[in-house]
């Protein structure tokens, strides 16, 4: 579900592109977007894809789910989520991480996936890694302790 003020075609596409990156999400039938609702808190969208493996059907998601994120953070599309108004005196910090712009009372968040995102391009090996090579190398990672000895990579592998 995204913000009311999306743009329904530019949301279309996201999903759209997402699904045909995937290399599991079969081509024929094509992936069909369907707008289902236009709800109280946003508007609703329906991504079919469909797979020859069935094996991958409870793990497309994940990359799927990535890929659409990132694709709606590029084109500034927002997820819709219930406002509530809560008017205090004096400016609050949210607990989310978030800071309070004073002049304007906006807020701005930063999600665990936009600072794993920031941390890995400001290394010098990850320069100018984006789209779905970031994405799956976000997806499987995971911290890991070596034992002494122990060989993560070799020179010259990827």
């Amino acid at each position: 579900m995204v913000d009311h003020a999306s743009n329904v075609p530019e949301v279309t596409e996201v999903l759209l592109q997402a699904a045909l990156d995937e290399p599991d999400v079969n081509s024929e039938p094509a992936p069909q977007v369907f707008f289902t609702s236009q709800g109280e808190v946003g508007l609703d969208f329906t991504l079919r894809v469909w797979t020859s493996r069935i094996q991958t059907s409870q793990t497309i998601s994940s990359p799927l789910n990535y890929a659409i994120e990132q694709g709606f953070r590029e084109r500034g599309i927002h997820l819709a989520w219930q406002r509530r108004e809560i008017c205090c005196a004096g400016a609050m910090r949210d607990m989310h991480s978030g800071t309070l712009d004073q002049s304007s009372g906006t807020e701005s968040i930063q999600t665990p996936a936009d600072a794993q995102s920031d941390l890995l391009q400001e290394l010098p090996y990850f320069k100018g890694l984006q789209g779905r090579p970031l994405r799956q190398l976000i997806a499987n990672g995971a911290k890991r302790n070596l034992s002494a000895g122990e060989i993560l990579v070799r020179q010259g592998e990827p």
